[in-house]
């Protein structure tokens, strides 16, 4: 009985997903894997029986990624079955692949006719599409789409596989296995597949080992971006990005998909493209979808040199001032001067058109090669390159001291040469004192740093001292001492406390050179503008300040105008009376004992004023519109070598303005050729809001230029010339000045050195070779320890004590305004000048006001009645003696001296002045003198003017307990001998004008003050009068030797 066999039920196949099963699973290679497989165990997850085998998991991310590695790319038919390995002997046949190679001939056959039916059809059906596309962008793609199938097709077949992206499994197995002849084993390949991904998976995460170079840069990425330029209006800005990629895609047929995101930017919107093929075609598609977003232009990335080109002319003209087409003809000077094309030229966003010049952008898609500028006006072209900004973090330098150069920071409150703030005031060390700081601290610099570079110091054992270590520790702070090996402790302590020897201070300038600063403006005779133009000129330290039309007034014979305590006023007439005789031009020049000026006037003019500074003439000139008076006295003055000639010229020429000729400006121009002086302005520059360049500056000193600064408008319908002249060479020999001795400490060491040198005094007084010895030996001590203990007296100036935080922040707000309208006269510039005026005189007026409010003593109230009898405040004029005119300080002081003090020589003394008296009588008086006597007659006076010796009435005072018996024998001898000392007969002479004296360029103007010394003083008023006893002159009166009023030091009776 035959027994029936059922088969097997069908088990289901987990992975039959119906519809969804991929097509390329490989069905064959999970056969094979599990057909020869061992029993199921149940072991352990993760623990591998294999020795020295590592754990997984059959959820580890590193199983997943071999078996995804075993599984990629295979297809169900390239896995068939594999022969099973059986443990018997299998019987060897002959090798026959006859019908195998017959089968797979007619196999590929086949396949390829059903290729070349599939070709024919899309070949038939593709040009009956291609026909509907005749021109246009839709020709060109469609002949790059007929050129890609063509491609494909002829590669398909022709049996050719294109080299398409390795895979990640054969690029695994092709660069561990290695190259043989044989092909390794499946079994092989699956374990070097897994043993790369193994060794993948662990260096894929990012390791911070020190030492440890970095990984190499990726490969810069395409930009696959699209910018769609848009005007700052355009409604395309307001939409969002979902929307203008919708209308984009529909527009050009593109899927969605393949415009990922649209973003902002600065310059309208970036859309970005999923590959460079769809970005090409956006681009070359603009027409149909920019203009409905109102796009100016449609472009891609590229790498544009940029270059900042400054004071670029704003409009361009012909020589017969025909306006020419400023882009055209910018872009031929810019491919002229670069030799390359530009691909962009446009001007900053926030260019203003009222200024009379502008700044260009330009691009280029390449760098040029050398410096270059346009139209020969402009400043050098600038690359703009983005760099990040420096940071102090990655610092490696010692720290080192701004002030002191120690090796400290800059903040420490210790530090000798840091400035100090006294009552309100920043105070800084002198100069000497600063160099010698600085120079020390230098040093100990020098010193920590070779104390750093050193190795530590080692002990026996080959481990470091404990100093070194701690000195390691310290070395990333900053440390105030050096180490004790290398700097003396006193040295530092003596730095750090600022214990410095008194430096003898030079009495000569070194040759040095300094760049003056010249101010020049119009300040249109408004009160307010005057005062503010002097106020500015000296905030912005100019050296010269030429202003034009200045505010002047003549007020009961008085004659007035504005002065700053900073400056010296030079007038062209020293006093009018009206508008038709003021002066029209006022120059300033700075109190500074290293600037000496003298006035010239090689013609008489109130428009010109001519002023030598150091060697260098500087005029000055204004010229009334439609009046040639001063420009012929100017066009006949020859200059000299070194000049400046500035001012308002009121004249129009092509070399400084491009237009017509007006008010004789061919004849300035040829002036100016003709005596060598160079235009210093900038061609179209205006110096008004009318727009005209009417304040010009020639010169004919190398270096010297003019620019226009806006920042410095005085509130005048003039802009403000600035000039720099540069390498002045300032070789002044310095004048022995005045020793201050004020303060409390100063008179305190004052009287410590008198007192350490009285001993030096010699006691004779008996002969008139020991009276001079004597009085030279007080005046030499007194005068070495006021100069050692005091400070000298440096003439410093000082700003306008009415200028406040308030003005200066009108004149902020003013010049804001004025660069929001430089060329305007509209309300606003004309209230802002209305306010800054009225802040200028309000200050002013509250000044004066508190000023006099404050007087409190009479003292006070006769320096009140003193400023109306004041002198003038211009400068002395050139002196005229006969015909001949001295113009410098020494010539003017040599020539006073000769008409003032050698009026009279010898020839007009009286023949014989002695007549004999008989009988003859004795003049009786006492020739001891009390020290209360010489007291009260060197001490008790008032604090009058010092001779050349610089020693005061105060001085005096405070060491009187130490020289007063001194001073007691001196006068006594005196006296007594008969005799002046030689060190009281010296005197300073100083000239003063006059009161009343308008003209001083007459000697008669001057009179001449001798200043005497003190303790000279004191004997004339000790022979004059002292006390109740009557003295030698007293005794001569009573006598009828002499009157009362041959003695001008004896009081009246």
């Amino acid at each position: 009985m035959a027994t029936a066999t059922s088969s097997p039920p069908c088990e289901p196949d987990w992975l039959d997903l119906g519809n969804y099963t991929p097509k390329n699973l490989a069905r064959g290679a999970r056969a094979a894997l599990l057909r020869d497989s061992s029993p199921v165990e149940v072991t352990d997850i993760g623990v591998s029986p294999a020795r020295g085998r590592s754990a997984q998991t059959p959820s580890s991310p590193l199983t997943r990624i071999c078996n995804a590695a075993i599984a990629e790319g295979q297809q169900l038919d390239d896995f068939p079955a594999l022969p099973t390995p059986t443990i018997q002997e299998q019987q060897h046949l002959p090798i026959d692949i006859t019908d195998a190679a017959n089968q797979l001939a007619d196999e590929q056959v086949a396949v390829y006719n059903a290729k070349l039916r599939v070709f024919r059809t899309f070949c038939a059906h593709f040009n009956e599409a291609a026909k509907k596309f005749p021109s246009g962008p839709e020709r060109d793609f469609a002949q790059h789409f007929s050129s890609s199938f063509l491609g494909f097709w002829k590669q398909t077949l022709s049996n050719s596989q294109s080299a398409s992206a390795p895979t990640y499994s054969s690029v695994a197995a092709h660069t561990s296995s290695p190259r043989t002849p044989t092909a390794p084993t499946y079994d092989a390949q699956v374990g070097i597949i897994r043993q790369q991904a193994f060794h993948a998976h662990r260096q894929s995460a990012p390791t911070h080992r020190q030492g440890q170079q970095p990984a190499a840069p990726a490969p810069p990425r395409d930009d696959l971006r699209v910018f769609v330029r848009l005007d700052a209006d355009a409604p395309a800005r307001n939409h969002i990005g979902y929307a203008i990629r919708a209308h984009v895609a529909s527009k050009t047929g593109i899927e969605l998909n393949r415009i990922p995101q649209v973003f902002q930017v600065k310059t309208g919107c970036a859309i970005r493209a999923t590959d460079k093929l769809t970005r090409d075609l956006l681009v070359e598609r603009q027409t149909e979808w920019a203009a409905d977003l109102g796009a100016t232009a449609v472009e891609t990335s590229q790498k544009w040199h940029t270059y900042i080109v400054d004071n670029c002319p704003r409009r361009l003209t012909d020589l017969y001032g025909n306006e020419l087409n400023y882009d055209a003809a910018a872009r031929d000077e810019i491919n002229h001067q670069t030799g390359l094309t530009p691909v962009s030229v446009r001007v900053p966003r926030r260019d203003n058109d009222q200024h009379p010049y502008k700044t260009l952008v330009i691009s280029f898609l390449e760098p040029t090669k050398r410096p270059w500028s346009l139209f020969g006006t402009s400043r050098l072209a600038r690359l703009i390159e983005r760099t990040n900004p420096p940071k102090h973090d990655s610092c490696t330098a010692a720290e080192q001291c701004a002030n002191c150069l120690g090796p400290h920071i800059a903040d420490l409150t210790t530090c000798p040469a840091r400035p100090k703030r006294v009552h309100g005031l920043l105070q800084r060390l002198p100069k000497e004192q600063r160099a010698l700081i600085r120079q020390m601290g230098s040093q100990l610099f020098q010193q920590h740093q070779a104390a750093q570079r050193q190795p530590p110091q080692a002990t026996p054992n080959n481990h470091p001292a404990p100093e070194a270590v701690a000195e390691q520790q310290r070395a990333p702070m900053a440390v105030m001492e050096p180490p004790r090996d290398h700097v003396n402790p006193r040295d530092l302590s003596n730095f750090l406390t600022c214990t410095l020897p008194v430096l003898p201070r030079p009495r000569t300038y070194n040759n040095e050179k300094k760049t003056l600063k010249v101010f020049q403006a119009n300040v249109g005779k408004i009160p307010a503008a005057h005062d503010c133009a002097l106020a500015l000129a000296d905030s912005e330290k100019h050296d010269i300040v030429l202003l034009q039309e200045p505010w002047t007034e003549a007020k009961n014979s008085r004659c007035l105008t504005k002065t700053h305590p900073a400056y010296e006023t030079y007038s062209p007439v020293d006093s009018w009376n009206g508008n038709d005789t003021r002066p029209r031009v006022m120059t300033y020049i700075r109190k500074n004992p290293r600037i000496l000026a003298d006035q010239a006037r090689p013609a008489l003019s109130r428009d010109i004023l001519w002023v030598t500074v150091n060697g260098m003439t500087i005029v000055n000139f204004y010229r009334q519109p439609s009046h040639d008076t001063a420009l012929n006295v100017l066009l006949e003055w020859s200059s000299p070598e070194r000049c400046v000639v500035a001012g308002d010229f009121n004249a129009k020429h092509y070399s400084w303005q491009t237009g017509r000729l007006e008010d004789r400006g061919e004849d300035i121009a040829v002036w100016a050729a003709q005596n060598g002086l160079s235009l210093l302005n900038t061609a179209d520059v205006p110096t008004n809001p009318h727009g005209n360049t009417i304040d010009l500056a020639f010169s004919n000193i190398a270096l010297a230029a003019a620019v226009v600064e806006d920042h410095l408008a005085t509130s005048s319908d003039h802009f403000t010339l600035c000039l720099t002249l540069p390498d002045i060479t300032l070789t002044l020999p310095q004048v022995p000045g005045k020793v201050r001795v004020t303060t409390e400490d100063e008179l305190r060491r004052f009287r410590e050195l008198v007192l350490t040198g009285i001993w030096r005094i010699p006691q004779g007084n008996a002969t008139a070779l020991e009276l001079d010895n004597l009085a030279a030996a007080l005046v030499d001590l007194l005068q070495s320890a006021a100069t050692a203990a005091g400070r000298p007296v440096r003439k410093g100036t000082r700003s306008a004590p009415w200028w406040t935080e308030e003005c200066a922040g009108a004149a902020a707000e003013y010049r804001a305004i004025r660069r929001i309208f430089p060329l305007g006269f509209n309300r606003d510039i004309q209230l802002a000048r209305k306010e800054f005026q009225r802040v200028v005189r309000r200050a002013k007026r509250q000044y004066w006001r508190n000023l006099i409010d404050g007087f409190s003593d009479s003292a006070s109230v006769f320096k009140a009645v003193r400023w109306l009898k004041a002198p003038g405040a211009f400068q002395p004029p050139p002196l005229q003696v006969g015909d001949i005119v001295y113009e410098t300080q020494i010539d003017k002081a040599n020539a006073l001296r000769r008409c003032t003090l050698e009026r009279r020589t010898a020839a007009d003394d009286i023949p014989d002045p002695w007549i004999p008296v008989s009988p003859s009588r004795a003049i009786p008086f006492g020739q001891e003198i009390t020290l209360q006597e010489v007291e009260d007659a060197t001490i008790k006076t008032g604090n009058t003017s010092p001779g050349a010796d610089n020693i005061t009435v105060k001085l005096l005072r405070a060491v009187w307990d130490i020289i007063g018996d001194h001073v007691r024998r001196l006068y006594e001898g005196c006296l007594a001998a008969g005799h002046h000392p030689k060190a009281f007969r010296e005197a300073e002479v100083v000239m003063i004008p006059k009161s009343g004296r308008r003209n001083l360029s007459k000697p008669r103007a001057w009179r001449p003050i001798s200043l005497l010394s003190c303790l000279g003083k004191g004997l004339e008023r000790l022979k004059g009068f002292s006390g109740d006893a009557p003295d030698l002159v007293i005794c001569r009166i009573y006598t009828s030797l002499h009157s009362w009023h041959q003695l001008a030091t004896t009081p009246q009776p």
